[in-house]
C-alpha cells in the first residue's frame, strides 16, 4: 500500500472510530428543547422562518422521513457532515493528528456538530466549502454551493464565500470561478430572501435585534464576556494558541502561501467580527465557532517544531479530554452538580410524561384530547416530540417565535375554548391567558431524573371558558 494510500486508510479509521462514539452518545440523548423545536419547523418545510434559514427544518424533514421519529435520526445529518468535512481538511493539515485533536474534540466544534440545530448544519458546510476552495479552479464552484447552504443553515454563512474570495490570492480573484462560486451561492439564498421579503423580513430582524444590537448594550464588557466565554469553550490553551496564530497571520499576510490565507480569511473576520458584535448584544458563547475551522487548520499547517503550534496541539489535547468527560458526564454523572446542564437532556421526556399523566386521563374522561398551550416555545415542542399532542404558545405570553408566525399565515387554529397550560413555575398564572374565563390550577410538575437531579419545575392549568 502506498504511503499515500495508507494516510487516507488511517484517517477513515480514526474518523470513523470518533464517529461510532459520537453515534453513540447522540442515542442515548433526548432532544433539548431547541432541536425539538426545530423539528416543528420540519413539519411544514418552508421558504424561511421566524429565528433562522430553513436547512435545519429540511434536513430534519428528510432525516426522520427516512430514519424514522427518534433523536439520533434527527442528528445523523450534522454527525455524517462533520465527519466528511473533517476528512476533506485532512490533506491539508500537515500536522494531521492535530487536526484531528482539534476537529474532533474541541468543545465548540465537537458538541455543535453532534446536535440537530443550525450550527450543526453550518460547521460541517463551512469546512467542506473551506476545502473546495482549497482545490482552487472548478472547486470554487463547489465552495459557492457550499457557502448558499451555509448561508440557508445560519446567516454567518453568507460571508463564507466573499471572505474565501478575499483570502485568495489576486491571480486567483481575477479569474472567473471565484465568482461563479460567489453567484450559486446569492442563487441558493435568493428564496429566502424572497420569503423574508413578503415577511416584513422578520429572520433579519429577530437576528439584529438578537444579536447585534440590544435596547441596554453591554458596550466593552459584552467584548470582554464574549473573550472570556471563548477561553472557557476552547480552553485557554487553545485560545491562545488560536489568537497567536491569527495575530502572527495576519501581521504576515503577505508572506502567507494560498492555504494559510484562505484559512486565516475564514477564521479571524469571524472571531474579530463576533467580538465587535458584542459591542451592541448580549454575546453567545457558539456564534464565533466557524471560526475555529480555519484557526485549527493552520495551526495543523504551522511549523510542528514551532511555540504556537505546539501550544495549540496541546491545547486541543485537553480541550478533547474536557469533550470527553462532558460527554461522560451526560450519561453517567461523574459528580453532582447544583445546576447540571445535563438535565437539558432529560427534561424534555419528564415534563411531557408529566403533562400526558393530567392530559391523557382528562382525555379518556372527556372523549377529547385538549391542546396543550404554553408560554414558551420551548415546552411546547418538547410536549409535542415526546407525545404527539397538540401544543402551540399563547400570543403575548413569551417570546416572539415560529409559533406567532404560523398564527399569522393561517396555519395556527384559533385559540381553543378549553385547553391545558404549562408553563416555567411562577406561582400564578400570567396575565396573557386572562382571556379564558376559567383557569384553574396551578398543579404542580417537579420530576426527579434517574440520578436524582430535579428538573423544571413547571406549573400546569387547565384554562375555560370563552377565547377570543
Amino acid at each position: 500500500m502506498s504511503r499515500s494510500a495508507t494516510a487516507t486508510a488511517t484517517a477513515i479509521v480514526v474518523v470513523g472510530l470518533v464517529v461510532a462514539g459520537r453515534l453513540w452518545i447522540a442515542s442515548r440523548w433526548d432532544p433539548i428543547a431547541d432541536e425539538a423545536y426545530h423539528w416543528t419547523w420540519s413539519l411544514a418545510p418552508a421558504l424561511g422562518y421566524y429565528d433562522q434559514p430553513p436547512l435545519v427544518a429540511w434536513a430534519l424533514a428528510g432525516a426522520e422521513l427516512a430514519l424514522g421519529h427518534h433523536a439520533l435520526g434527527l442528528r445523523i445529518p450534522a454527525i455524517a457532515g462533520w465527519a466528511i468535512a473533517v476528512l476533506a481538511l485532512t490533506p491539508s493539515a500537515r500536522e494531521r493528528e492535530l487536526w484531528w485533536w482539534w476537529a474532533l474534540g474541541l468543545p465548540p466544534l465537537a458538541v455543535l456538530t453532534l446536535l440537530a440545530v443550525p450550527d450543526g448544519l453550518l460547521l460541517p458546510l463551512w469546512a467542506l466549502g473551506l476545502a473546495a476552495a482549497i482545490r482552487g479552479g472548478r472547486g470554487w464552484w463547489l465552495a459557492g454551493l457550499c457557502g448558499g447552504l451555509a448561508s440557508l443553515a445560519k446567516y454567518t454563512g453568507i460571508g463564507l464565500v466573499p471572505l474565501l474570495i478575499a483570502g485568495a490570492l489576486p491571480g486567483e480573484r481575477r479569474t472567473r470561478d471565484p465568482w461563479i462560486g460567489l453567484g450559486l451561492a446569492q442563487a441558493l439564498l435568493a428564496p429566502n430572501l424572497w420569503w423574508n421579503l413578503g415577511h416584513g423580513w422578520v429572520t433579519f430582524r429577530f437576528q439584529a435585534g438578537e444579536g447585534l444590537w440590544s435596547p441596554r448594550p453591554p458596550l466593552l464588557g459584552g467584548v470582554l464576556r464574549q473573550l472570556v466565554d471563548q477561553a472557557l469553550a476552547l480552553g485557554p490553551l487553545a485560545f491562545g494558541a488560536a489568537a497567536a496564530w491569527m495575530g502572527r497571520g495576519a501581521w504576515r499576510w503577505r508572506e502567507l502561501d494560498r492555504v494559510d490565507r484562505l484559512c486565516l480569511a475564514v477564521s479571524a473576520p469571524i472571531a474579530l467580527g463576533f467580538a465587535l458584535a458584542a459591542l451592541g448584544g448580549p454575546p453567545e458563547a457558539h456564534w464565533p465557532a466557524p471560526a475555529w475551522i480555519g484557526a485549527g487548520l493552520g495551526l495543523a499547517r504551522a511549523a510542528p517544531d514551532g511555540r504556537i503550534a505546539r501550544a495549540g496541539h496541546l491545547g486541543a489535547v485537553l480541550a478533547a479530554f474536557g469533550t470527553l468527560a462532558l460527554f461522560v458526564h451526560s450519561v453517567l454523572p461523574l459528580a453532582p452538580l447544583a445546576r447540571d446542564p445535563a438535565v437539558r437532556l432529560t427534561e424534555g421526556a419528564l415534563l411531557a410524561r408529566d403533562v400526558a399523566r393530567w392530559v391523557e386521563p382528562a382525555a379518556t374522561e372527556d372523549a377529547r384530547a385538549l391542546p396543550v398551550y404554553t408560554e414558551r416555545y420551548q415546552e411546547a415542542a418538547l410536549i409535542a416530540w415526546h407525545t404527539g399532542l397538540t401544543t402551540r404558545t399563547v400570543p403575548g405570553c413569551g417570546r416572539r417565535s415560529q409559533y406567532d408566525i404560523d398564527d399569522e399565515d393561517g396555519r395556527g387554529a384559533p385559540l381553543a375554548d378549553e385547553a391545558w397550560f404549562v408553563r416555567p413555575s411562577r406561582g400564578r398564572p400570567p396575565g396573557c391567558v386572562a382571556r379564558w374565563l376559567d383557569v384553574e390550577g396551578p398543579h404542580a410538575i417537579r420530576p426527579i431524573d434517574d440520578e436524582g437531579r430535579p428538573v423544571g419545575p413547571w406549573d400546569l392549568y387547565r384554562l375555560a371558558g370563552n377565547a377570543p
